[in-house]
């Protein structure tokens, strides 16, 4: 299995990997004929021949998509020393909370997964007074605490349920919370 990149506006691939040149962590290095480039804000801009050239009877959002003949992904990247892109975030992937503040949720995600009790994490929070976050607990590393603490239950769900595992969710959020801003 190889990691590659790409978006049906560009007839699909961008940059993949292959057998002899992968580039762990990255989509591997752009196809052949292909330019891509970055923004001064990381946006990941491609143009060649297997870009579309428009939206179908849509002028306005071709003119919204591509760009001096870039077509803009809004896909946020960078390149690494090997010459490999590696997607870093989505730029439309701002939430704007009602008090108008305008986060981006990628960094504290990746913050909550960095926990080794939390497998995934989401922040939502688009137009609402503040954000939440949604997660999915790493079972093993809870299962792996009850057994250190003492907890009887080894359901999941009993688990998920016990004061002491929620207290440990609680602190550990907090500690988390306690690194970014008030909003």
């Amino acid at each position: 299995v190889l990691e590659g990149y790409g978006l049906t506006e560009c007839s699909p691939v961008i940059a993949v990997n292959t057998p002899s040149s992968l580039c762990i962590g990255s989509v591997g290095r752009p196809i052949d004929g292909l330019e891509v480039r970055l923004a001064e804000d990381g946006e990941i801009q491609v143009r060649g021949p297997s870009v579309m050239r428009g939206h179908f009877n849509d002028e306005a959002a071709t003119r919204e998509a591509i760009v001096d003949g870039w077509l803009l992904t809004g896909d946020i990247g960078r390149f690494d020393a090997h010459g490999c892109l590696v997607i870093t975030d989505r730029k439309k992937e701002v939430l704007k909370t009602s008090g108008g503040k305008m986060i981006a949720p990628q960094p504290i995600e990746s913050l909550l997964r960095a926990d080794r009790f939390i497998g995934q994490a989401v922040v939502i929070g688009d137009r609402r007074r503040f954000l939440s976050a949604l997660i999915v607990p790493n079972f093993d590393q809870i299962r792996s605490y009850a057994v250190i603490k003492g907890i009887p239950e080894t359901d999941v769900a009993a688990l998920l349920r016990n004061p002491r595992v929620l207290d440990l969710f609680d602190r550990r959020v907090a500690a988390i919370n306690a690194r970014l801003a008030r909003y």
